[in-house]
């Protein structure tokens, strides 16, 4: 079994924790269907890293990616032979805080922001659009207030978004 890395590209209308959050998606090479950027591990780059140049390079996108995984899934790659195999994705938040015109894989990929629900609608994957939907204002909210004032904490002391602190 294979495993990579994938970034979740998002902002927030807003600096409130209830601010609607809109995920970047950008298309697959092959198929054209809906993804995230992901790519396979980068040895001498944490994980999170990876993540991040994987969103500048299939996205050309800037920003922060949190070093603690949302969660992860699973599809399968299929191969030009026509065999496949399954693969783990671990995904990263990442905080989108540039976009740019012109990136590496811009001729080969279209991008476009979506609301949170209509962005895990698009995707195929069950346990992606379940990560998506999880990544919601009300559900952070919810495991932010378990966290005993983390939310709070971060947004004062360092001026980070509430959707970061994932």
């Amino acid at each position: 079994m294979l495993r990579q890395i994938a970034a979740l590209p998002y902002r927030t209308d807003g600096t409130g924790v209830d601010s609607p959050v809109s995920v970047l998606l950008v298309t697959s090479r092959g198929t054209g269907r809906w993804v995230i950027p992901k790519g396979n591990a980068m040895p001498g780059l944490a994980p999170h890293v990876a993540a991040a140049q994987e969103a500048e390079e299939e996205a050309g996108v800037y920003g922060s990616a949190c070093p603690t995984p949302l969660g992860s899934y699973r599809y399968r790659k299929r191969r030009g032979s026509g065999a496949s195999l399954w693969v783990d994705v671990d995904v990263f938040p990442f905080a989108v805080t540039r976009e740019i015109d012109v990136w590496k894989e811009a001729g080969q990929r279209e991008r476009r922001w979506f609301p949170l629900a209509e962005a895990a609608e698009r995707v195929d994957e069950d346990d992606l659009k379940d990560l998506i939907r999880s990544f919601g204002p009300s559900e952070f909210k919810a495991a932010a207030a378990r966290r005993s004032g983390v939310l709070e904490t971060l947004s004062k002391n360092t001026g980070v978004s509430g959707m970061f602190a994932w």
